[in-house]
């Protein structure tokens, strides 16, 4: 069984719809490996987060975007 899986098997373990699934990522709030298309995660790395209650952060460090003058 491979460590890599795709929103749908996300939604299915953590019982969230796609639509929170996106939103969590964009707040760095689940753990993410890959941003790109297709989001792409660890399932060990999903496990871990869910067994330690599912905190609001990630450990994915925060990078502010720049804004332009």
């Amino acid at each position: 069984v491979s460590d890599f899986i795709y929103i749908d098997e996300v939604m299915e373990i953590a019982g969230y719809t796609r639509k929170t699934v996106y939103s969590k990522v964009s707040k760095n709030q689940m753990p993410v490996i890959s941003r790109g298309r297709p989001l792409t995660f660890s399932r060990k790395k999903l496990y871990e987060w869910m067994s330690a209650g599912r905190p609001e952060k990630s450990g994915i460090p925060f990078i502010p975007k720049c804004k332009s003058n």
